[in-house]
């Protein structure tokens, strides 16, 4: 379907959005069946001022404002932008991306045996599927996460198909007497769901939505940069979160998340210092006029203080895995590229006193713009997504 309203069969158009913590992302871009890159035709973000929020419900309502304006910036220059690209091309896809903590996504492994060997078809996957699903769904009702939380399910997909303990990528008529796979469901703040469509509906109708969790990006984007760690954590850093996940034996396991972010950290040294938030900003930067170093000692115990608080969340968020080990030792860390740095040094040392050993970290963000028409890494990990996307339905 990527490629069905576009009026050249071998490109396909659309819009990637990414919907953060403290911001929205928005650009448009053009697939092409005969190229390994995806054009990135115009991009904006849209920032939900850091002194604005102080609460979940107040953040969410500043990036409702942001998928606005977001919207707005797209139906105008973004379209002038695509129609100097190429007057014929259209918006065929909305992919949408929603992160943490306005979305949560969680796997469940559905595992068959039977004594007598069985064959694989589409049926058999399709029917234990639904099943995944519907036992994912009355779960969140049972939790709570569809009405107490104003959450709605965004997408659901299988992972990770292993027959005889083998992770395949064509199951189909194989037969075996095991059968493994992992269900992944994501849920969003309904409210914000509801202000994507009404956008799109106002400003680009006819496109295809598309809407997954940002970690499953994150997640399909290691596989294509790093194929061969088949045991990994995976942290993305947003405004208002820090989402946490294991990889095993390939596939994504477990997800959980801690409401703090680069925007909580800074409001609690604004409050703190009684500074303004986007001063306070600053400190969570590299090599900047506002290092610590530089300010009075007191000032430096208190912003240490709040660091170290960080650090005792995040510990515990690490220390969870879903099973009975530990983190893998390879570590995947996302975040904005000015505040890549700081959280990086500081998940070492977390990570280090999570395990009693040191991990080896890799920062995605450099390695996703090295070489983009944008900076912005979370654009990129979607155009990304987008280009698979693309390709697999040639």
């Amino acid at each position: 379907m990527f490629w069905s309203r576009s009026y050249d069969t071998d490109t396909c158009c659309g819009a990637v959005v990414d919907i953060g913590s403290g911001s929205v992302g928005i650009a448009i871009v053009v697939a092409s069946r005969n190229s390994e890159e995806t054009k990135i035709i115009w991009s904006h973000r849209e920032h939900s001022l850091l002194r604005t929020a102080t609460t979940l419900q107040e953040a969410e309502r500043g990036i409702k404002t942001a998928i606005i304006n977001a919207f707005l910036e797209l139906g105008g220059t973004g379209l002038k932008n695509l129609h100097a690209f190429n007057p014929k091309e259209r918006l065929s896809v909305l992919q949408v991306s929603i992160s943490a903590p306005f979305e949560f996504t969680s796997t469940k492994i559905v595992h068959l045996v039977d004594e007598e060997s069985f064959i694989v078809d589409k049926k058999l996957l399709t029917d234990l599927s639904k099943l995944a699903a519907s036992q994912a769904e009355a779960k969140a009702k049972e939790n709570g996460l569809l009405n107490d939380f104003g959450l709605s399910v965004i997408h659901q997909e299988n992972i990770g198909v292993s027959i005889n303990g083998y992770v395949t990528t064509d199951p189909y008529n194989k037969r075996t007497t095991d059968l493994s796979f992992v269900h992944l469901t994501s849920l969003a703040v309904t409210s914000l769901v509801d202000a994507v469509k009404e956008a799109q509906q106002k400003i680009i109708p006819g496109t295809e939505l598309s809407l997954r969790s940002f970690m499953t990006l994150f997640y399909k984007s290691i596989e294509t940069l790093y194929p061969h760690s088949l045991e990994a954590c995976l942290i993305n850093i947003t405004s208002e979160a820090t989402e946490f996940a294991i990889v095993r034996d390939g596939t994504l396991r477990f997800i959980n998340h801690i409401e703090i972010g680069s925007f909580t950290l800074a409001r609690a040294i604004s409050e703190a210092l009684n500074i303004p938030s986007e001063e306070a900003y600053t400190y969570l930067k590299a090599n900047t006029e506002y290092s610590i170093a530089s300010i009075p000692e007191k000032k430096q115990t208190i912003i240490k203080e709040i660091f170290a608080l960080y650090q005792e969340k995040l510990l515990e968020l690490l220390s969870k895995t879903g099973d009975d080990l530990s983190i893998p030792q390879a570590i995947f860390i996302h975040t904005e590229q000015n505040t890549e740095d700081f959280f990086n040094t500081t998940l070492k040392q977390v990570a280090k006193q999570t395990t009693g050993i040191d991990h080896n970290v890799h920062p995605v963000t450099a390695k996703l713009i090295s070489d983009s028409d944008t900076s912005d890494s979370a654009i990129m990990l979607g155009v990304r997504y987008f280009h698979d996307q693309a390709k697999d339905t040639h």
